[in-house]
């Protein structure tokens, strides 16, 4: 099994030399990378169930007003089932998003391939598409152009949004370039410094498909603005032609709350008309800043809000959301609206070319060893424990008991990821806990599946968690967002509990996904129902605001 110890600047001194010579000979003093795009197999073998799960949403909705000017604080309840079990079927889905994602390849472009290419340095005039596993713009520090994300990934993932959302991001883009960012009515999804609970990087996220659907209803320039730990734009940033969601540089986000306004759940018509009047309220305010958060991030509560954006992207039927998974769209909602910055592109690119991994060619195992679930309160011995072993407070020696648990789990979880895809000779293991990420990729765990390499990056000293970790060094959080764009570019994804798991599968498409723990943290056998693709028909109650809600 492999693993990395990544070094930049050994990098770079390995790529300039031929590069020097190479530019020298042909004279060239701009050279650059281009990919071809290797393609994944579908499996189109669907099991289709539905189940029903009662869900709750609560929203608070922050109002920017001059402080001297505080309105009254008005309070509405609502109650909405996100699933109607009447409408529990077992049928081929016939909507036309989905059907299109299922009978395309992943990630595939027009051009010619070159196996011998794979893992090599190639510059081209004309822009020759050329296999490879990461492909760049070369400056002194490496490569920045990833096959995964950026520009290049634009046109493919904006034609695979629904129309309504393809229809928003072109206002949004116009709005911009046409107006004063102060004549600009901004819709905000904000972390600021005095809010309690903004959960950690895939919670923030997973909510944003509902959020840009409210966008467009209430005729807003969507933008996202976090202050803790840091700004979003350290990690991530627009890609060109994209969803631009960065938010004016004098935007504060310690405004008072002028309004507040609580969604929850009564299943009745006058409830459903409130939350509707809500929405038409947001639209007339004419301040220049509305900011949308929910009360938490527990995971029923932004499926809630993420079936109502399903029930608007598909046409007859949607795919199921539950647990911790991101909406089915997200792979393509995250490549219009972000690329990782050049220092995280670099590093994942540094990743990718010494573990030997090629887009669409490998498989992701993410275990969230740290997730507080009834097992490890047992191990650890109490409430407190669990929670600050969670947030990094406790540091638990990987021996005893808790490693001989985390093993277990490791071991159910690599064979999950190697059944999804037999031909997958490749796992790429990742986790929060350091220490079991070294001993699987040094050949230490035993499995039944001999033909299987883990491979990851070694000898951290920890993967940092942006709720509960507190620093002011974005090179903190890079192994996190690492992990997440490296399996975003597998074929395949086993994941556990918690949505960081979740969030690369779904920016691989969740078209190849196994769940190998659960809730409990219990090691869950694959394949399991977890896993599959399940569907379920578009109600009323999908498509809260009525047919058209952009009029």
């Amino acid at each position: 099994m492999k693993k990395i110890r990544r070094s930049q600047s050994n990098n770079a001194n390995k790529l300039w030399v031929p590069i020097l010579a190479w530019v020298i000979l042909t004279g060239f003093s701009t050279f650059y990378f281009h990919r071809n795009v290797i393609s994944a197999h579908i499996d189109n073998d669907i099991t289709i169930t539905i189940t029903k799960d009662e869900v709750s949403t609560i929203l608070e909705i922050e109002q920017e007003d001059n402080v001297e000017n505080i309105k009254s604080e008005k309070q509405v309840d609502l109650n909405l089932n996100d699933e109607i079990a009447g409408n529990a079927s077992t049928v081929d889905f016939s909507g036309k998003q989905i059907q299109d994602e299922q009978n395309s390849t992943s990630r595939k472009e027009d051009g010619s391939t070159n196996q011998n290419a794979l893992n090599e340095t190639v510059f081209s005039r004309n822009e020759t598409k050329q296999e490879q596993n990461s492909t760049a713009i070369l400056d002194e520090y490496g490569s920045t152009y990833l096959t995964m994300y950026g520009d290049h990934r634009v046109p493919s993932s904006l034609a695979a949004l629904p129309p309504w959302l393809q229809e928003y991001i072109a206002w949004n883009q116009n709005e911009r370039a046409t107006k004063d960012p102060k004549d600009l009515k901004f819709f905000v999804i904000k972390c600021g410094k005095k809010d309690s609970h903004c959960g950690g990087f895939s919670d923030r996220l997973r909510p944003v498909p509902f959020y840009l659907l409210m966008s467009k209803m209430i005729n807003r320039v969507f933008c996202i603005y976090w202050e803790r730990p840091m700004r979003l734009e350290s990690f991530l940033q627009v890609p060109k032609g994209g969803l631009d969601w960065t938010c004016p540089s004098d935007f504060n986000g310690e405004f008072g709350h002028a309004s507040t306004l609580y969604w929850g759940e009564v299943n009745t018509p006058e409830a459903k008309e409130s939350m509707t009047n809500r929405i038409e309220y947001i639209k007339e305010l004419s301040d220049q800043f509305v900011t949308v958060k929910t009360k938490n991030n527990d995971f029923q509560h932004i499926n809630y809000l993420n079936a109502i954006f399903a029930g608007y992207s598909y046409e007859n039927q949607m795919p199921k959301v539950f647990r911790w998974m991101h909406v089915y769209l997200m792979e393509h909602i995250f490549r219009v609206m972000f690329k990782p910055i050049p220092a995280i592109a670099r590093n994942v690119n540094a990743t990718m070319k010494e573990l030997g991994l090629v887009e669409g060619k490998y498989t992701s195992v993410h275990f969230r060893a740290r997730y507080p679930t009834a097992m490890l309160k047992k191990i650890l011995g109490g409430q407190n424990q669990f929670i600050d072993h969670d947030k990094g407070k406790l540091q638990t020696p990987f021996e005893g008991q808790y490693k001989s648990y985390l093993l277990r789990v490791a071991k159910n979880a690599i064979g999950c990821g190697a059944n999804i895809d037999p031909d997958m000779d490749k796992i790429f293991f990742s986790s929060d806990d350091v220490n079991l990420v070294d001993y699987v990729i040094s050949n230490k765990i035993q499995t039944t599946h001999g033909n299987v390499q883990c491979v990851g990056v070694g000898e951290r000293s920890h993967v940092k968690h942006m709720e509960y970790h507190k620093t002011n060094s974005d090179e903190d959080f890079y192994p996190l967002i690492e992990d997440l764009l490296v399996m975003g570019g597998s074929k395949c994804v086993a994941h556990g509990v918690g949505s960081f798991g979740a969030f690369g599968a779904s920016l691989a498409g969740n078209r190849c996904r196994a769940m190998h723990r659960r809730h409990s943290g219990k090691p869950l056998e694959c394949p399991n129902y977890e896993g599959a693709t399940h569907y379920h028909n578009i109600t009323d109650e999908h498509r809260l605001f009525g047919p058209d809600p952009f009029k």
